[in-house]
C-alpha cells in the first residue's frame, strides 16, 4: 500500500471533538496502516471507538518527546541542531560573512525513530535513536 497523503488537514486543536470524529471517519474509508499526527486526542479517540492500535491502524508522532508517552515517533534532535545553529553563527563571524547569504545553507539534522506500542514492529530491525 502506498501513501496517501492528507491534503486537507481533517482535525487539529482547533476542531475539537468534532474534527476527530472526521478523522476517525476518514481513517476507515482510507484503509490506512498507520495515522502520523502529533494530536494524541486523535489516538484516544481511536481507542474509545474499538479501533485497536496498533492491531488495526498504526499511530505515530513527528514530534517525540519524553512526555509522549508509549507512543511511537520521531524525536528530533534539538540539542544537535542548537549546535550545528551556533557553528553556523561561529564560521560567519570567523570569514566575516555579514548580512544575508547570496546561497543559503540548509544544514539538515535527522531525527531518530523512537518505538513505541503504537506501531508495529519492523522485520529486520531498523535504527533507534538511543541520544
Amino acid at each position: 500500500m502506498g501513501l496517501r497523503p492528507l491534503k486537507e488537514p481533517v482535525a487539529g486543536p482547533e476542531a475539537g471533538k468534532r474534527g476527530l470524529r472526521g478523522l476517525l471517519a476518514w481513517t476507515r474509508k482510507m484503509s490506512l496502516d498507520c495515522l502520523i499526527c502529533r494530536h494524541n486526542g486523535a489516538l484516544e479517540q481511536l481507542r474509545a471507538s474499538g479501533v485497536r492500535v496498533p492491531e488495526d491502524i498504526g499511530f505515530a508522532s513527528p514530534d517525540w518527546n519524553a512526555s509522549t508517552g508509549p507512543i511511537s515517533g520521531m524525536r528530533r534532535r534539538h540539542r544537535q541542531v542548537g549546535q550545528a545553529a551556533v557553528e553556523l553563527i561561529v564560521e560567519r563571524l570567523y570569514h566575516q560573512q555579514t548580512g544575508i547569504p547570496l546561497i543559503p545553507r540548509t544544514i539538515l539534522i535527522e531525527g531518530a525513530w523512537r518505538a513505541g506500542g503504537t506501531t508495529a514492529s519492523r522485520k529486520g530491525g531498523g535504527r533507534e535513536a538511543n541520544s
